[in-house]
């Protein structure tokens, strides 16, 4: 949602300290997230 509707990336904590240890803000394609990164899915009760 935040990132099509509102057009905000998503980006790792990383680029937050890395923001604050450069005292500016970084480029942020490095640090962008992919969709369902760290996702896990757990199915069960499904009949085989």
């Amino acid at each position: 949602w935040a990132s099509n509707v509102l057009k905000k990336p998503i980006v790792t904590l990383r680029w937050l300290y890395e923001c604050w240890n450069e005292h500016h803000v970084v480029p942020q394609e490095p640090h962008r997230i992919l969709p369902f990164v760290g996702l896990t899915i757990c199915v069960t009760g499904i009949l085989a």
